[in-house]
């Protein structure tokens, strides 16, 4: 009887472990947390992002590593030697050895840099490139950002536009079953029908197509999240909120209008806060103190040393050993005379490579403020078009119901009342279309000024 229950036992564990070990094969997690929470774990999570932090910790840790020639530098050094071959002289009666058998030293050595224009130069170059890498982060995670977002807000199109197709599928399903019950009593022709059955095979592909396009998309963003393959997505609908942008210019996210003669003072802001600014300025001081270093080869270097040793030292006349220290203290100073023009050749390429800085800085504003100009000219047309499709959209379910009620009195056609349906579908595809559309320009413009850090998700799944 004992023997039976260990055996169940046994068995109940090995049927969990498989079980365990089996789970990941149809158990699929799901994933959907407001827009917010899903921005925050993809920059905790997304393999990219998490490249550019450690580069900005390397460029911090470059800094340190820097420093270190600025601050003292102290060793200890121990060596201990044994002598095999020591020789012994003999005076009469007397044996004299030379030396120990076993010799030991301890070393104790000081030094610091008093004065070195390119180490301290270098300094200042380092914290530069620790800027520029600090502001290389925030692009990238604006870029991250970016490209997130609008990719969150196409799988909530192409999700809308795959139900539209869905529905459609089912209409034309139920309208050929319909089609051939009436065809069976002799109440519709054989090209009525046939037609309805075109119209159906018709609806599948653009189904199939839509769930393609769906099914990419949310494995790329799953991708870009880092999640398990597999995993289910779920997708939230969100409009966007800027504090920063609605103090200076009230409506102009929302509404897409903004006053004349406004457009420089919206350029003006994107110019404070573009993390790319940031970059090409911090580099800019980067190459200017490169420059200086390289000047700073010609001047003197200046350090200090001290030095103290314990040692033991033999005595041939007394035949023994005392331990005995010595110490000592010191300057040293070096002035370079000579450097066959290598010096003068790279302060010269420092100085074109910080020209090249100084244009790409020039020509970085520039490009701010093209940026901001199209991103608003595509805001403010996306918003006029998304009124125009709402109207359609309006208009198209006017007419459907119109057509029906014409088909049910006798008065209208049933080819009638397909174009009213083909109508409607195009009229919420390209309502929806352009939905996505204006968030998509919303997204634009907050990049455009480098607000999307300061950017707030408002849930309207609900």
């Amino acid at each position: 009887m004992r023997t039976n229950s260990r055996l169940l036992w046994l068995g109940w564990v090995i049927l969990g472990g498989s079980l365990a070990y089996l789970r990941p094969l149809w158990a699929v997690e799901r994933f959907e947390p407001p827009v917010g929470e899903a921005v925050q774990w993809l920059l905790e999570h997304n393999r990219d992002y998490q490249k550019a932090l450690a580069d900005r910790r390397k460029a911090r840790l470059d800094v340190v590593e820097t420093g270190a020639a600025t601050l003292p530098s102290l060793q200890l050094s121990a060596t201990g030697t044994h002598l095999g071959n020591i020789q012994d002289f003999k005076f009469d009666s007397l044996t004299l050895t030379t030396a120990a058998d076993d010799n030991y030293s301890f070393n104790l050595g000081l030094t610091q840099l008093l004065f070195s224009g390119s180490a301290f130069q270098a300094i200042g170059v380092a914290r530069s490139y620790e800027r520029v890498a600090e502001a290389s982060l925030a692009v990238q995670r604006a870029a991250l950002l970016r490209g997130f977002l609008t990719g969150y807000s196409s799988i909530a199109l192409l999700e809308e536009l795959r139900v539209l197709n869905e529905e459609v599928v089912e209409g034309t399903k139920a309208r050929l079953e319909d089609a051939r019950l009436l065809h069976e009593i002799g109440a519709l022709s054989r090209f009525d029908l046939l037609r309805s059955e075109v119209e159906h095979m018709n609806s599948i592909p653009a189904l199939r197509e839509a769930e393609d396009q769906l099914d990419q998309a949310r494995a790329a963003l799953v991708l870009q999240l880092a999640l398990e393959p597999g995993t289910e997505l779920g997708i939230r609908a969100f409009e966007l909120a800027c504090s920063a942008l609605a103090a200076e210019f009230p409506g102009l996210l929302a509404e897409g209008s903004l006053p004349g003669g406004e457009r420089e003072r919206l350029v003006a802001l994107a110019q404070r806060h573009r993390p790319e600014r940031d970059l090409a300025t911090n580099a800019v001081e980067g190459y200017r103190r490169a420059v200086r270093v390289y000047q700073s080869d010609h001047l003197p270097t200046l350090a200090a040393f001290a030095n103290l040793e314990h040692a033991n030292q033999w005595d041939m006349f007394s035949q023994e050993e005392t331990w005995r220290s010595s110490w000592n203290v010191g300057l040293q100073a070096s002035l370079p005379l000579f450097s066959g023009f290598r010096t003068a050749a790279q302060v010269a390429k420092g100085r074109q490579d910080l020209r090249k800085a100084q244009a790409d800085e020039s020509q970085l504003l520039d490009a701010i403020g093209l940026d901001v100009r199209t991103a608003l000219d595509e805001l403010q047309r996306r918003s006029l078009d998304m009124m125009a499709w709402e109207r359609n959209a309006e208009a198209a379910a006017e007419g459907l119901e119109i057509a029906h009620t014409r088909r049910e009195s006798g008065a209208g056609s049933e080819l009638e009342l397909r174009d009213a349906r083909t109508a409607m579908k195009a009229a919420r595809a390209n309502a929806a279309l352009a939905r996505h559309q204006l968030l998509t320009a919303r997204i634009d413009l907050l990049h455009a000024l480098g607000l999307l850090d300061e950017t707030f998700y408002l849930d309207s799944s609900k």
